[in-house]
């Protein structure tokens, strides 16, 4: 006796993947991946996943990445706190193609891994790393600045030298200058984002929106 056709099997593809636009690939796979074939064919074919490592069990993380290939990955979270320490250097160790990468997130930071080698349409890149690091805030701009022409497509080089500001409690502000139809790169450390013990660097493409970094403190 056939089992009875999903309601949602009768739907096209696109509004499927209409669908996946709100969830993250964890509830991707937990909500659609053992109903039916024709889910599962979707979730292979969908190419713009929004990933989330942080915290997550290796068990969840094995899954993960046995479904989803690095080339479906649109946004990355990837942390190496208590619960997954060396997660970025297994994770990236073992991939590098990630042509459709446009948001990567890193957390927790104790050396920035290796991205000189990765594949990707990345346009952002944020990282998050604990105050008593602080030395790693200038690990962290010598290889952006090194890395940059890889990471950002077109990011002339000569436009990351950038001064170091500092303020009175020790923020850290880095900029560089706006080229007409080139990216931005803007680097910012500030005790005062996040939670306490955090500090934060982020990088875009585009008109940076202050209210993404945050206000600036005056020097």
């Amino acid at each position: 006796m056939p089992l009875p056709q999903l309601v949602l099997d009768q739907f096209p593809v696109e509004l499927i993947f209409d669908v996946f636009t709100y969830l993250t690939a964890s509830e991707i796979l937990h909500s659609f991946h053992n109903f039916s074939q024709y889910l599962r064919q979707c979730i292979r074919s969908y190419q713009h996943y929004k990933i989330n490592f942080q915290s997550i069990r290796k068990r969840e993380y094995d899954w993960i990445c046995k479904v989803i290939h690095p080339d479906q990955i649109m946004s990355l979270t990837v942390s190496d706190d208590e619960e997954t320490p060396g997660q970025m250097d297994l994770f990236f160790s073992n991939n590098q193609s990630f042509t459709r990468l446009e948001h990567l997130r890193l957390r927790n930071l104790e050396d920035f891994p290796n991205l000189l080698q990765m594949e990707s349409a990345l346009v952002a890149l944020s990282a998050c790393y604990p105050k008593q690091s602080a030395c790693i805030f200038d690990q962290v701009y010598i290889r952006i600045k090194n890395e940059s022409n890889n990471l950002f497509d077109k990011t002339p080089k000569n436009q990351l030298s950038i001064p170091v500001q500092s303020t009175e409690n020790k923020d850290r502000i880095l900029h560089t200058t706006k080229i007409e139809n080139e990216p931005v790169v803007t680097v910012k450390g500030d005790y005062g984002q996040g939670t306490p013990t955090d500090q934060h660097l982020y990088t875009t493409r585009g008109v940076v929106n202050p209210t993404l970094l945050g206000a600036e403190k005056k020097l």
